[in-house]
């Protein structure tokens, strides 16, 4: 289990698995959440073997600290130190908010150059900058690509999938986030 600080608690991480199957829980893979809050972190640690949350607000957690720290496929690691947990993963799930913070590039190069493969957004409330009207993949894509990585990565509008025409929630976060992660992850076969 990792700390609040860093995560890092000496333990070796999982030999890194391709996701492979997601028909039913539970669903093998280590998802890494960026921006995620503490109820859509329990929800999915009953579906897949290891998450890491990757805090950008620590607070956002505080409420279930203690719910999410007897769970021992849960990773907290705070935004401001080097989330190397990304290393093993399988998908990163990440919020439109933590992808305008260019902060993570770097550590999600790294990611991609030890194997990862599968980036997942999350929603896409704030997608494009006001001031261009340029949506953050293309921005994201050119960058890596300057860094002579080829990503490969999916847009996936989860925000489409949670609330109907009228802008009323229709399906949970949750549901959502899954129903994109098996989506993916069939396309990626």
């Amino acid at each position: 289990m990792g700390c609040w600080q860093c995560g890092n608690c000496g333990k070796s991480q999982p030999e890194k698995k391709r996701l492979t199957n997601l028909i039913g829980p539970p669903y093998p893979g280590h998802l890494v959440l960026m921006g995620a809050d503490g109820c859509q972190v329990l929800a999915l640690a009953d579906k897949v073997p290891k998450i890491s949350v990757l805090a950008m607000d620590v607070e956002r957690l505080l409420p279930l600290a203690a719910a999410l720290n007897d769970r021992d496929n849960i990773d907290l690691i705070a935004s401001e130190h080097n989330p190397l947990a990304a290393s093993t993963a399988d998908i990163v799930y990440m919020e439109d908010a933590c992808a305008w913070d260019w902060a993570w590039l770097p550590k999600i190069a790294d990611w991609l150059c030890a194997g990862g493969s599968l980036l997942l957004a999350g929603t896409f409330r704030n997608s494009r900058r006001p001031e261009t009207g340029v949506g953050f993949w293309p921005e994201w894509e050119t960058r890596l690509r300057s860094q002579g990585l080829v990503p490969r990565f999916m847009q996936y509008n989860i925000e489409k999938e949670i609330y109907d025409a009228d802008g009323e929630q229709e399906h949970s976060v949750f549901q959502a986030v899954i129903k994109a992660v098996k989506e993916f992850s069939d396309a990626d076969r």
